[in-house]
C-alpha cells in the first residue's frame, strides 16, 4: 500500500473511531426507499450486449490505469462501518456507489454545532460537474424527536452565492437514534469555476413544519460547515469530446457542442435552435452506444437544467471506471414537445378558465382571493411512455411577458391511468392586479420522433 493510501486509509478509520458507537440511522431506510421509488423510472443498470443498459457515458473515456485504486485498500474501506454506511446511502445511485468503491471519496474535517446540534461532514465525492457531500446530524443535548432542514445556502469565501442546483433530504426522525445521515448533491456545469472553499449554511426546525424553527437565535444560519474542497485531486479527471454538430428532428434543430466524461456522471452540453417551432422538453431516449451495441443512458423523460451561459446541460451515467470502446456513438430518436404558443397555459383569473393551452388540458379546480392561487390542472386521454417524467406544470406564475410574478411553496402532481394531475398553490405578497396570468408546463407527453446517430469516436 503506497504512502497515500496509507494516510487516507488511517483517516477513514480515524471516522471510524469516532462514530463506532453510532446506530444505523433509519433515514438510510428512508433514502433508500425513495431511491426505490425513482430507480423505477431510471431502472437499474445492465450491461450486456444488443442494447442492454449500462451505467455511463464513454467507456473511451478512460485513459487505462488513469486512477485504478489497489484492490487492497479498496477492500480496506469497505470494512470500515462508516464508509459502509456512506454506501448504503447512494445505494440506488450506481454512478456515486462505483466511485466510491473506486477510493473516490475523500475525507473532510468539517463539522459545526449550534443548540445542542452538531452537524459533520464525513466524507466528499467530487468531480467536475458533481459533488456529493455526506454529513451526518447528531444530538448532543438538544433533545430531539424529530429535526427538518428549514434552509441551506452555499457561498464562497467571498460569501458570494454558489450558482449551482442541490437537494438533500432534509427530514430526519430521532425517535430511534442520536445520529442521521443525509447526502447533500450538488450539480453545476464543467465550465464552473470552483471556489477552494465552500460554506454550507443552515437552519432547522424542530417539528416537521418546516416553517416553525424553536430554536431561538438572532443568526439566519447557525449552523455553518466551512468545507475545504480538494480541488487538485479530481482536476484532470475527465476526458472531453468537442461534439459541435447539429441533429434535426420533425423540423426541430438541436446543437450537440460537447460530452464530457466525468467519475460519477457523463454530461450532455447542447442548445436548441431559437427559431425552432416547438418547445423541447426533454430526450426520452438519449444515449451513448458503442461498436458491441452495449448502451449507456438514462431511461426516461430526463429533464435537463440551463447552465450559466444558457446551454442546457443533461446527465447520463458514466463509464468512467470501465474498459475503453473503439467506437462511440451519440444518439436518440424522440423528445417530448409542444408547439410554443402551448407550452403555458393562459389563465383567466375573473372567470377561472383556461383561455389557451394544450387541447388535452382542463381546469378541475380554480379558487383566487386577491393574494392567493389554488388550481388543479388535468391531463386526460394520453399513453404515458414508460419511464416519462411524472410532473408537467411549473410552479412559477407568470405575466404574459414571461416575467415571474410568485413561485409556489407547493406544488403536488399525480397519476391515474392515461390521466395525470397537478396541483399549484400560490401566495403572492401583494393583490394580484393582472386578469390574465400564465402557467408555465415544463413537461409534456407529447413526442416528435426521428431517428439520429452522431460519431464521438
Amino acid at each position: 500500500m503506497d504512502k497515500n493510501n496509507k494516510d487516507r486509509l488511517e483517516s477513514l478509520n480515524e471516522m471510524q473511531n469516532n462514530h463506532h458507537q453510532i446506530t444505523p440511522p433509519p433515514e438510510v431506510d428512508l433514502v433508500i426507499e425513495r431511491g426505490i421509488q425513482r430507480a423505477k423510472q431510471e431502472k437499474k443498470r445492465k450491461r450486456t450486449i444488443q442494447g442492454t443498459l449500462l451505467t455511463a457515458a464513454a467507456v473511451f473515456l478512460l485513459l487505462v490505469g488513469m486512477i485504478r485504486v489497489s484492490p487492497t485498500f479498496a477492500s480496506a474501506l469497505s470494512d470500515i462501518p462508516v464508509f459502509n454506511k456512506l454506501v448504503e446511502l447512494v445505494g440506488y445511485d450506481e454512478n456515486l456507489k462505483t466511485a466510491m468503491e473506486h477510493d473516490y471519496i475523500y475525507p473532510v474535517d468539517a463539522s459545526t454545532i449550534a443548540h445542542g446540534v452538531l452537524v459533520d461532514v464525513e466524507g466528499i465525492v467530487i468531480d467536475g460537474s458533481r459533488m456529493a457531500i455526506f454529513f451526518s446530524i447528531t444530538d448532543r443535548g438538544a433533545d430531539l424527536d424529530y429535526l427538518t432542514m428549514r434552509s441551506l445556502e452555499i457561498v464562497d469565501e467571498d460569501g458570494k452565492t454558489f450558482s449551482a442546483m442541490h437537494s438533500f433530504w432534509g427530514e430526519y426522525d430521532f425517535a430511534d437514534t442520536t445520529t442521521v445521515r443525509d447526502k447533500l448533491e450538488i450539480n453545476y456545469s464543467s465550465d464552473t469555476e470552483l471556489p477552494e472553499k465552500i460554506f454550507v449554511k443552515m437552519d432547522f426546525g424542530k417539528k416537521r413544519d418546516w416553517n416553525e424553527s424553536y430554536f431561538e437565535d438572532t443568526q439566519e444560519h447557525p449552523w455553518i460547515l466551512e468545507i475545504e474542497l480538494p480541488l487538485k485531486e479530481f482536476a484532470e479527471k475527465m476526458v472531453s469530446y468537442d461534439v459541435q454538430q447539429y441533429v434535426d428532428m420533425e423540423g426541430q434543430r438541436i446543437y450537440f457542442d460537447e460530452v464530457n466524461i466525468h467519475p460519477t456522471q457523463t454530461e450532455i452540453l447542447y442548445r436548441f435552435d431559437e427559431e425552432n417551432d416547438y418547445e423541447i422538453f426533454g430526450f426520452v431516449d438519449l444515449k451513448l452506444v458503442d461498436e458491441n451495441g452495449d448502451v449507456w443512458e438514462r431511461p426516461g423523460n430526463t429533464i435537463a437544467f440551463t447552465g450559466e451561459d444558457g446551454r442546457r446541460i443533461l446527465y447520463l451515467d458514466s463509464a468512467y471506471f470501465d474498459n475503453e470502446p473503439e467506437e462511440l456513438y451519440l444518439q436518440g430518436t424522440r423528445i417530448s414537445a409542444l408547439p410554443k404558443d402551448q407550452a403555458k397555459i393562459k389563465l383567466d383569473l375573473k372567470t377561472g378558465e383556461i383561455v389557451h393551452g394544450p387541447p388535452e388540458v382542463s381546469l378541475e379546480y380554480f379558487r383566487f382571493r386577491e393574494t392567493w392561487l389554488a388550481v388543479e390542472v388535468e391531463i386526460k386521454g394520453i399513453e404515458y411512455e414508460d419511464g416519462h417524467t411524472r410532473g408537467f406544470l411549473s410552479s412559477s406564475v407568470l405575466t404574459e411577458e414571461g416575467e415571474i410574478i410568485e413561485t409556489a411553496r407547493r406544488s403536488v402532481s399525480s397519476q391515474s391511468g392515461n390521466s395525470m394531475a397537478a396541483r399549484v398553490s400560490v401566495h403572492f405578497e401583494e393583490p394580484l392586479e393582472e386578469r390574465y396570468v400564465y402557467l408555465p408546463i415544463f413537461n409534456y407527453p407529447n413526442y416528435l420522433e426521428e431517428e439520429w446517430k452522431i460519431k464521438l469516436k
